[in-house]
């Protein structure tokens, strides 16, 4: 007994499948119990924090992408529209006033380099004009000299009201262009709380089945809650739940019958 081998391991007979060996494929059957899925969903969330106004739809009504589903109401979102409209109102008739007052400084400083040009070009021919009788001794030398000096000082009060000219032309451009800035930031801030104020309308995003909205008159609801489905009906998948004892002769690729 001693030079025995070890003994063969006893099973039992009903975890066996006896039967004669066979070339070909062995079929294992896994079974699951699930449901019908669409594949595509569409969610429907609350675009902001609003009240239950009106329902207009109901679970399971087939929907295009302007029917509308239900009412939201929130008197912030409606209070914040009209505040940005305000302000880009107001942002856009001071785009216009300032427009007007530098187009009015510059046609100021222009009209003062015109007459500074004037003045100078008459200092200029008055000191030409000294030279020529100041040779003849008809006037003073003191005098020629004075008209010299005048025309000297027009020459530089010309440059310095081209340069004032100069400095208000870019002075109206950059401050135009900063309101302008500020006019479209406005713009686009007043279409946002716009956008977000005609949201409170909820519409269907696409064609489908309504489902899920369980939503009651009154309701307050909460920026980003699920409101409703939209489905496909006509595109489903099999959604199996396979007990775990079962679940390792599952493999992907396996066809299922």
């Amino acid at each position: 007994m001693a030079r025995l081998g070890p003994a063969t391991p006893l099973v039992d007979a009903s975890g066996l499948w006896i039967d004669s060996v066979r070339l070909g494929d062995m079929v294992r059957t896994v079974h699951g119990t699930g449901t019908l899925k669409p594949e595509h969903l569409r969610f429907i969330t609350a675009p902001a924090s609003a009240r239950v106004l009106r329902l207009l739809s109901e679970s399971g009504q087939h929907v295009t992408p302007e029917t509308v589903l239900l009412e939201l109401s929130n008197p912030d979102v409606q209070i914040q529209a009209l505040q940005a409209d305000q302000q880009l109102s107001a942002a856009e008739a001071a785009l216009i006033t300032l427009r007007a007052s530098l187009q009015g400084q510059r046609l100021e400083q222009a009209g003062v380099l015109a007459t500074t040009q004037t003045q100078y070009e008459n200092a200029i021919q008055e000191a030409s004009a000294a030279e020529s009788l100041a040779t003849t001794k008809l006037i003073s030398t003191f005098e020629a000299n004075n008209k010299r000096a005048l025309a000297r000082e027009m020459t530089i009060r010309v440059k310095i009201e081209q340069q004032r000219l100069d400095i208000v032309t870019q002075t109206m451009e950059s401050q135009i262009s900063a309101q302008a800035t500020q006019v479209q930031r406005l713009k686009a801030i007043a279409s946002f709380q716009n956008a977000v104020l005609a949201s409170l309308q909820v519409r269907a995003p696409e064609a489908g089945i309504l489902q899920d909205l369980t939503l009651q008159l009154g309701q307050w609801v909460t920026a980003g809650t699920t409101l409703a489905k939209i489905v496909q009906p006509g595109q489903l998948k099999a959604v199996l739940l396979i007990p775990e004892t079962q679940s390792k002769d599952v493999r992907v690729g396996l066809p299922a019958l």
